[in-house]
């Protein structure tokens, strides 16, 4: 069975793009589950998303 993710990556401070590609290679690499990474910047878009991560900076 394919189960189909939408994880969303805050884009308002942080390693936004590095935190974007590693959910991209992570979901390219399993075979049972397919999605999508969006970047929020409007918060309309959370409540569609199954995930949600909050990056921060060093």
């Amino acid at each position: 069975m394919t189960t189909t993710m939408k994880i969303g990556v805050i884009a308002i401070q942080g390693d936004v793009e590095e935190h974007a590609i590693a959910l991209e290679k992570t979901l390219a690499e399993r075979q049972d589950k397919k999605g999508e990474v969006v970047k929020i910047k409007h918060r309309g878009i959370v409540g569609s998303c199954d995930a949600i991560v909050i990056p921060a900076g060093w």
